[in-house]
């Protein structure tokens, strides 16, 4: 089963044996989880300053590298077997 721990240990996995985590291009499928894992597993941490004096911190994001980049394929098919369209978007 294909969950999010899952696909968080296949992104750690991979971003523990590459020698250059920086320059990576992520190719996923239309699974939603791979939208906040990537910049958590890839990203740099930061935390953005907060408006004015009261009030909680913001919650910490994560900043992607300009050489870094997440494209979702996502396939319509007619059946099980037949491919109607395949889309191409840049998440990151």
């Amino acid at each position: 089963m294909r969950d999010e721990a899952l696909l968080r240990r296949l992104l750690e996995g991979a971003q523990r044996r590459l020698c250059y985590p920086r320059g990576v291009v992520l190719f996923s499928d239309g699974e939603p989880s791979y939208q906040t894992l990537f910049p958590e597993v890839f990203g740099v941490p930061y935390r953005p300053t907060r408006n004015g004096q009261r009030g909680r911190f913001p919650k910490l994001r994560y900043r992607i590298a300009r050489t870094q980049a997440h494209v979702q394929i996502v396939k319509r098919r007619l059946g099980k077997r037949r491919l109607v369209v395949a889309q191409g978007r840049m998440i990151s």
